[in-house]
């Protein structure tokens, strides 16, 4: 068996880990892509871990569509990313993006909207959901995660 190989066949997430998120992406409804956007020399370690990470993902759900770009390109650019690692959820669909990579506590919340990206919905209670429908202006809301 060549490297290349051997590195195609070998995991980022333990096992235990991959059977649960497994059974899981079992429970995709619709497809959902995930573009990841990395650029060399910037954050190396963050950008290898979401890469492994992503590649993982993608192996484990049929329905989870994985493509890689550089933050210097032109998707990045059509996009607005210009941090790396940079990763958007359905991005023809949602405005749903992490900086950084979604690793431990992020991880859950990551797979949690991957869900409900699948499923098209938001996880908003149904007040929620007639309260931000009588806006009238467009709004940004941006959402900080800290394990502290």
């Amino acid at each position: 068996m060549s490297k290349k190989d051997s590195a195609k066949d070998e995991w980022y997430l333990p096992e235990d880990s991959r059977k649960h998120l497994e059974q899981l992406f079992e429970g995709l409804r619709e497809p959902v892509a995930l573009e990841v956007f990395t650029k060399a020399g910037e954050n190396d370690p963050y950008n290898e871990a979401m890469t492994m990470f992503m590649r993982d993902v993608a192996r484990l759900g049929s329905k989870i569509d994985v493509s890689f770009h550089d933050v210097v390109s032109e998707k990045a650019q059509k996009r607005d990313v210009t941090r790396s690692p940079t990763l958007l959820v359905a991005p023809d669909k949602y405005a749903i993006r992490y900086t950084g990579a979604p690793l431990g506590e992020e991880a859950r919340t990551f797979i949690e909207i991957l869900m409900l990206a699948s499923h098209e919905q938001s996880g908003l209670s149904n007040l929620s959901q007639q309260i931000l429908g009588e806006l009238k202006e467009q709004r940004q809301v941006r959402v900080f995660i800290s394990p502290t």
